[in-house]
């Protein structure tokens, strides 16, 4: 893989914007959400900036933010929750399986894996990301004077010529041992091709029984008009603010794409109606999520 492709496949991704707006979402289900929750992360909160903290705690201002400033967008944060908790589903039944012996949380960004009671098996935990969201996130742990887990490995990387391999092999991570390995919220950030090299390029990093979890974006062509709507508000969003989706996927070309890497297989897809009927049916603390997003689990052979 070129120095350009690596920079472009993990930049966007792992920007402080996209990070804070993930722990927004799981800050704000953790306060306001129905119990049981979907996906409960305690923590999520300190990993905010004031003003969100201030936001979620100030009734008036979540209204307003929810309702006016971002409702157009809100069901994000729904899908934010949902595939946290296909990730942790997917992750906790392999460490009760001893299937995996590690964890790799490609654009960490404020993920909190390894503070969470019950998440993570005490299994080495590598969180990859460039140094700037790092070290905000380092910050605003000591601000909140919680330790970071001796099982915690934080993996600084310049994605324009760093390798990945490299880099967690040289933070102790042992390259042989069967990995599960978080890739979401990236894949729609970078094209087609860029996601089978990183398919291709993992698959040759990684040894077999490995696992990777990730998110793509339905195919517009298969949505419907009202999900289409919200498909273009969302596009436009994240444009503006310097991070534009530029790819689509079926589950069709995914395994297609697969076959001709030679190394995945699709051990898990959960679509959006099904993702509805697990996680969100009869709640009304989460916005309705329009079917975007699908999710895929994939094993090394």
């Amino acid at each position: 893989m070129s120095q350009i492709e690596h920079s472009e496949i993990f930049t966007r991704a792992a920007g402080s914007l996209t990070a804070e707006l993930v722990a927004v979402s799981r800050a704000r289900h953790h306060l306001l959400g129905q119990s049981p929750l979907v996906f409960d992360d305690p923590y999520a909160m300190q990993m905010l900036s004031t003003k969100w903290r201030t936001i979620l705690k100030v009734g008036l201002l979540e209204y307003l933010v929810s309702n006016f400033a971002m409702k157009k967008v809100l069901p994000v944060v729904t899908a934010h929750i949902l595939r946290a908790r296909f990730e942790d589903d997917v992750r906790k039944n392999l460490i009760e399986q001893q299937q995996i012996k590690q964890i790799v949380l490609l654009g960490a960004g404020f993920d909190m894996t390894a503070w969470r009671a019950g998440a993570h098996g005490n299994l080495p935990i590598f969180e990859v990301d460039v140094h700037n969201t790092q070290h905000v996130k380092q910050e605003r742990l000591k601000k909140a004077n919680l330790d970071v887990p001796a099982n915690l490995h934080f993996v600084p990387i310049d994605f324009t010529k760093d390798v990945l391999g490299d880099r967690l092999a040289k933070a102790g991570m042992d390259l042989s041992l069967p990995t599960f390995i978080s890739w979401m919220g990236t894949s729609y950030y970078i094209n087609r091709k860029q996601v089978v090299h990183t398919l291709e390029n993992l698959g040759k990093m990684l040894p077999s029984g490995s696992v990777i979890c990730f998110d793509t974006l339905r195919d517009p062509a298969t949505l419907s008009a009202t999900a289409l709507k919200s498909y273009q508000v969302l596009l436009d969003f994240v444009a503006k603010r310097g991070e534009p989706m530029i790819s689509t996927c079926t589950k069709e070309t995914l395994q297609h794409d697969l076959e001709d890497i030679g190394t995945w297989d699709i051990v898990e897809h959960v679509d959006p109606a099904t993702q509805s009927a697990q996680y969100t049916q009869g709640r009304k603390d989460l916005p309705q999520v329009d079917p975007l997003f699908d999710f895929f689990a994939l094993q090394r052979r």
